[in-house]
């Protein structure tokens, strides 16, 4: 059987495979956690990724800040990408995706909500 880690780890690369997903990872502050091969990413958003790695840390302390009263989501374009973060509850870990600022939003969404409940019912 395979361990969670690996599980999730299995759940981003599916998720890879969408074609207005660019980047996904599921991380913590100081981008610690679980990321796909970054071979896996489109080229396009090696800027973005470098920016984010740079900033992360205080989108986590936004995200624990604000956790408390039931931030679940924070969504901002950057250049022309859109950077979205799906918070996991009570675990100061969050999904984050990188897409196009002009992708299918709702189908982009819906996905990634459903990737969080997945990745939510692993950790149980």
């Amino acid at each position: 059987m395979k361990s969670s880690r690996e599980q999730i780890l299995s759940i981003l690369e599916n998720l890879m495979k969408m074609e207005d997903i660019y980047a996904c990872m599921f991380v913590s502050r100081g981008m610690a956690g679980i990321v796909p091969n970054h071979r896996l990413f489109k080229k396009e958003v090696i800027p973005i990724w470098e920016m984010l790695s740079m900033t992360m840390d205080e989108m986590f302390s936004l995200i624990e800040e604000y956790e408390k009263y039931g931030l679940r989501e924070i969504f901002f374009d950057l250049l022309e990408y859109q950077v979205m973060f799906f918070v996991v509850p009570n675990t100061n870990t969050a999904l984050v995706a990188i897409s196009p600022a002009l992708s299918n939003k709702g189908l982009v969404l819906m996905e990634l909500n459903k990737t969080r409940k997945d990745i939510i019912n692993l950790l149980k």
